[in-house]
């Protein structure tokens, strides 16, 4: 059923930093949400478009797919992405 897919409340965008230093690790850094203003799913409902504004460079997106099925029903296999954005090309 892709009508869940088109609906704003079954994404949660937040993003969070890192410090960078010499030693291994850091605890996140600066998490905050991240307002996604529109959704398009595709005709044949396999692709979701997600509308963004105010992308920041070094900073790690984490998306949740929180209500999103399949079209069988079944939950989505890895609801959640992560994608460290490195540079916003001009």
């Amino acid at each position: 059923d892709a009508a869940p897919a088109g609906r704003l409340a079954g994404y949660n965008l937040q993003s969070f930093t890192y410090n960078y230093w010499s030693t291994y690790g850091s605890p996140e850094m600066d998490r905050r949400a991240e307002k996604i203003q529109g959704v398009k799913v595709s005709s044949d409902g396999r692709v979701v478009s997600l509308a963004v504004s105010g992308f920041h460079k070094g900073r790690v997106y984490e998306l949740h797919l929180d209500s999103i099925k399949s079209a069988a029903g079944e939950p989505v296999l890895h609801p959640e992405a992560y994608y460290t954005l490195n540079d916003i090309p001009d």
